[in-house]
């Protein structure tokens, strides 16, 4: 068990972050899969989502949305999911939009868009006490660092509102519609 006074203190720190996205990134199956295999497809989930706000830019000069990123197991204790707060520089609505499609996105492992909780955050304070609710029994361990980054930006956000950044948002925003629509053209046509 971990010390309440620690766990209070860093709820109120990040409930004064003002972070205004929440999401829960669950897995098709949360008992079977690994840390080893979840953290890597998470971590490339988020360097994915950068790119698609700031291109190259999220490698070359260290463009990243400010998040946090939480580990969770569930009351099982062994239902592995993960939950984040972010700070887009964007409209949160749109944002947790592609979010979700992006999850969707990453393989046989993620849930769809229709299971995946991505919206804006209503309450800071409810947000940053739901994140830190198994800190208790995991401690430390429940930050994910490696997908984490609270760095503030090294250029202007807006500054990559462009046409590129368009693209890229909308074939993101594209990519589930596409899949749809040749599952719809595959089906049989009833005669």
């Amino acid at each position: 068990m971990y010390e309440t006074n620690t766990h209070l203190e860093l709820s109120d720190w990040i409930a004064s972050q003002h972070f205004s996205v929440f999401g829960t990134l669950k897995f098709t199956d949360g008992f079977e899969i690994s840390e080893f295999t979840a953290e890597p497809i998470l971590k490339r989930y988020f360097c994915m989502l950068d790119r698609a706000y700031y291109g190259n830019a999220a490698t070359n000069v260290g463009m990243r949305h400010q998040r946090l990123v939480f580990k969770h197991l569930g009351s099982s204790g062994q239902n592995l999911h993960y939950h984040f707060l972010a700070k887009p520089y964007t409209d949160p609505q749109l944002f947790s939009h592609l979010a979700r499609k992006q999850w969707a996105s990453m393989g046989s492992w993620t849930m769809s868009e229709q299971n995946t909780q991505i919206g804006p955050v209503l309450s800071n304070q409810a947000a940053s006490k739901y994140v830190l609710h198994e800190y208790r029994s995991l401690g430390p361990d429940c930050l994910l660092l490696a997908a984490s980054n609270l760095t503030p930006p090294s250029r202007d956000p807006l500054k990559f509102r462009n046409l590129a950044q368009l693209r890229r948002l909308l074939k993101l925003q594209q990519r589930e519609d596409d899949q749809l629509s040749m599952a719809w053209q595959a089906m049989p046509c009833p005669v």
